[in-house]
């Protein structure tokens, strides 16, 4: 009599017992929207060759804009953009990051290239 009363309560409690092992070995748990993703934040940025590499196509689409360069600003590396004039105009078209990095936007004027010696 014994043995059946316990395998009666043990077939009743198995599943509530499954259970509560399945939530609580759960090892992914549902995140509210407003908590950032770990693996998002925790990423390095991409490589500031990089960035350059995928937007300077574009930068240089810019009217006024004459060239793209890597830099340091404040001791940190930074996007360099060179135009021709430095107008409100053509600043409000660069970006004042690409990827978490800084860009600079410095009047060079216009740029020509050199002619080879000897020629």
């Amino acid at each position: 009599m014994k043995d059946n009363l316990f395998a009666i309560y043990f077939r009743r409690l198995l599943p509530v017992i499954a259970l509560l092992l399945t939530f609580a070995c759960s090892s992914e748990r549902q995140r509210p929207a407003s908590e950032p993703d770990a693996a998002a934040t925790d990423a390095p940025p991409p490589a500031i060759e990089t960035v350059l590499q995928q937007n300077s196509a574009e930068l240089m689409q810019i009217p006024g804009v004459v060239g793209v360069a890597q830099g340091l600003q404040d001791e940190r590396p930074c996007i360099v953009v060179y135009v021709k004039e430095k107008t409100d105009a053509v600043s409000a078209q660069i970006p004042k990051t690409l990827n978490g990095y800084p860009v600079q936007i410095i009047e060079s004027g216009e740029l020509r290239a050199l002619p080879k010696p000897g020629l």
